[in-house]
């Protein structure tokens, strides 16, 4: 069973527009956390309504057929973007530690200080890591191949041991430049969405919720809204409870993973309330039966099992 089937745009991203926040990266770097998400919600409000814009993001499975009604794999991911979502993530993952879950967490190796010694407990937990660029400054989507693939080894000698061969590009910026880059060092990609719901615009993806391979390498949507969408468009708890339930039954529907992005990064899931509603939809998860919650390394195995479609290269 398939849903739509991916195309090379949706990979690349060739329909994004650069934004300004690429171009001039030391206004990103020096711009208040604050003001950041103001200019998200301010973005996310000139999409169109709230109602029609979920109601967009929601129709994209209604007419894919059911899957074979097996349990599909959920997988739990995090960008850590600053020092400051550094320090909060290990009360993110105290709650799903309390879920007897683990997660996978994508590191910017080069922005803010951290020691792998004080990463390899949480490994030994069951946690994985993998990498988000080296400085996050969101140029790497348009640098030519060689500098990304530059980078890219760069961040994974600074993981060492630590690393999963997994990487997700900042703010989900893509480009055949980017791929070309990454195809030799990355073992499987989260850097593109199955279907956006806000970022970086409505409908951006792959068009397909299923994993598939380019290359040597493995490409997953990530296919549950993420935390920095739902809190741009102002959703309360049983808003954004209510949203992801209904897109991970979707997934569940049509044989798909879930693959959920969270940051513990200022004014994302970095507050207590925001935590706890994100603990709500895991127990939720934990709960069904149609969800399999295995520990990361398992789940990215069963990822690449899962990628059976191959897109030319």
């Amino acid at each position: 069973m398939r849903a739509p089937a991916p195309t090379l745009a949706g990979l690349h991203g060739c329909d994004q527009t650069r934004p300004l926040y690429s171009r001039f990266s030391a206004l990103y770097f020096r711009t208040p956390a604050w003001l950041k998400r103001a200019a998200r919600s301010a973005f996310a409000s000139r999409q169109g309504r709230l109602d029609g814009l979920i109601a967009r993001y929601l129709a994209f499975l209604e007419g894919a057929p059911a899957g074979d009604g097996r349990p599909v794999p959920a997988l739990l991911t995090h960008d850590v973007d600053t020092a400051a979502g550094l320090a909060t993530l290990p009360r993110l993952l105290a709650v799903e530690e309390g879920l007897g879950l683990a997660s996978l967490t994508f590191l910017v190796t080069h922005r803010y200080r951290w020691e792998r010694a004080a990463l390899a407990p949480l490994r030994e937990r069951g946690h994985a890591f993998g990498v988000h660029d080296t400085t996050h400054d969101n140029r790497l989507a348009y640098l030519p191949p060689a500098d990304v693939e530059s980078r890219i080894r760069r961040a994974q000698e600074a993981l060492g041991p630590l690393d999963s061969g997994a990487f997700r590009a900042p703010a989900f910026l893509r480009s055949a430049s980017l791929y070309a880059g990454i195809a030799s060092r990355v073992r499987i990609d989260f850097s593109t969405n199955d279907a956006a719901l806000v970022w970086p615009h409505p409908g951006d993806g792959l068009g397909s919720p299923f994993p598939v391979r380019y290359r040597r390498m493995v490409v997953a949507p990530t296919t549950l809204p993420r935390d920095g969408e739902l809190l741009a468009l102002g959703l309360d708890r049983d808003a954004t409870l209510d949203v992801c339930r209904r897109k991970a039954t979707q997934l569940a529907r049509v044989g798909a993973p879930l693959v959920m992005l969270t940051h513990p990064d200022p004014t994302f899931t970095d507050t207590t309330a925001r935590m706890e509603t994100y603990g709500d939809f895991l127990a939720w998860l934990k709960s069904d039966i149609r969800f399999r919650l295995l520990s990361p390394a398992e789940t990215l195995a069963e990822l690449n099992v899962r990628a059976t479609v191959e897109l030319a290269a």
